[in-house]
């Protein structure tokens, strides 16, 4: 990410090879629940930018809904 802050979120890799998130704010750290560096780096990303942006976020939670359940948007 290419910004003058810094993010809200580090990864960081346990010795058995889980990926962690750890939030700067609040020193809380989370497992992130995958030995993959390329989805631990998605899942920070995401969580980074939807505190940066929290609107565009929820526009995208529609989006993978939508695409999960085309029915979901005729409901009530």
């Amino acid at each position: 990410m290419a910004n003058d802050m810094k993010s809200r979120f580090r990864l960081f890799r346990r010795g058995n090879g889980i990926f962690f998130c750890q939030d700067r704010e609040s020193g809380t750290q989370s497992s992130l629940r995958t030995k993959d560096q390329r989805e631990a780096e998605r899942l920070i990303n995401a969580r980074n930018e939807a505190q940066d942006q929290p609107g565009f976020a929820l526009q995208i939670a529609r989006t993978y809904l939508a695409a999960a359940d085309p029915t979901m948007s005729k409901r009530t």
